[in-house]
């Protein structure tokens, strides 16, 4: 039995949004201001397919990255994440940080992380709702998903506010103050600060309870998985060409059918050349491309989430362009 007070132990934070809301460029944020804070940060990677090319992004500022490919951490891969959790060593000043993929249920994946053994050496889960200010339930079907993952956050960071003008930001903070009156709004410094000085919100009771986002047993005890019927999100992976060029790159991704909410990969733009990452987010055409300082594990990949992804589609396109490119 751990005798250490939550207090003493080091902190938890689990960090959601929605597909693109920008969660790992919110780890490329926070792991400096823990670092400057003497907090050591482990960070676990969950998310569709191949977490390697986020974990990528990330290999300057941290050698201390677990991904976890797949399925949500709050369902099919649970086990994964506690195991992983019970691996990592709970030093003084350690802190851990784990990105749930987009489409996490994040009540049970909280719920889980206050519930079960493995997680025990840890504080109890601080959690970080990341929302994209000029796509905030705009989502159409998705919506109810996106804000079932503010309403047990503490705290909120906005991303793209620069997008939107006057009126919409106060639409989406009304928004979302309506959705959790407790969840506070700063920048990830600010959550470091907190999460590092143990300013630990108010913990919410978690309790099962019946309601039609989840399957449950005939006396409704025990875990609820989450079901995966109800977003319909899936998830596909698409060699590339060992070498291409940036002008085929964005002409490749800006033909893949909208149904792909989430583009992404790694590609190479000379032989030898520096690894770049690149991802379109919803409502996007052309990619955002990121070099990487180092060189990653993952071969030249495409990534595609979405709802019923059309992939006869997209690999009508892939074969055409690079008959076109070789």
């Amino acid at each position: 039995m751990n005798s250490k007070s939550p207090n003493s132990r080091p902190p938890l934070v689990l960090h959601v949004g929605f597909l693109g809301a920008g969660k790992t460029t919110f780890l490329e944020r926070v792991i400096p201001e823990f670092d400057a804070l003497g907090h050591t940060p482990h960070v676990i990677l969950n998310d569709y397919q191949n977490a390697a090319v986020d974990a990528a992004r990330l290999a300057t500022l941290t050698k201390l990255v677990q991904p976890i490919h797949g399925s949500c951490v709050c369902c099919e891969s649970r086990d994964e994440l506690l195991d992983t959790l019970a691996r990592i060593e709970a030093e003084e000043n350690s802190v851990v940080l784990v990105e749930a993929n987009g489409t996490t249920d994040a009540e049970e994946l909280v719920e889980m992380l206050a519930m079960d053994a493995r997680a025990k050496k840890f504080s109890p889960p601080v959690q970080v709702a990341v929302i994209d200010a000029s796509r905030w339930q705009k989502r159409l079907w998705h919506n109810k998903l996106e804000a079932a993952q503010v309403k047990m956050a503490a705290y909120v960071w906005v991303t793209r506010l620069d997008a939107i003008n006057d009126k919409r930001r106060e639409k989406v903070e009304a928004s979302l103050e309506a959705l959790n009156l407790r969840m506070v709004a700063l920048e990830p410094k600010g959550i470091a600060e907190r999460v590092a000085g143990g300013e630990a919100p108010e913990m919410v009771t978690y309790h099962h309870h019946c309601d039609e986002h989840h399957v449950h047993d005939e006396d409704c005890t025990g875990h609820h998985p989450h079901v995966h019927a109800h977003h319909h999100f899936a998830s596909a992976e698409r060699a590339l060409p060992d070498v291409v060029d940036r002008a085929w790159l964005e002409r490749v991704v800006s033909r893949i059918p909208a149904e792909a909410v989430r583009v992404k990969g790694i590609c190479y733009f000379e032989a030898g050349g520096a690894a770049h990452l690149f991802q379109r987010v919803e409502g996007d055409t052309a990619p955002t491309i990121i070099p990487l300082e180092v060189t990653p594990t993952t071969p030249p990949v495409m990534i595609l989430i979405g709802s019923h992804l059309p992939m006869d589609e997209v690999d009508a396109v892939l074969r055409e362009e690079i008959s076109i490119w070789e």
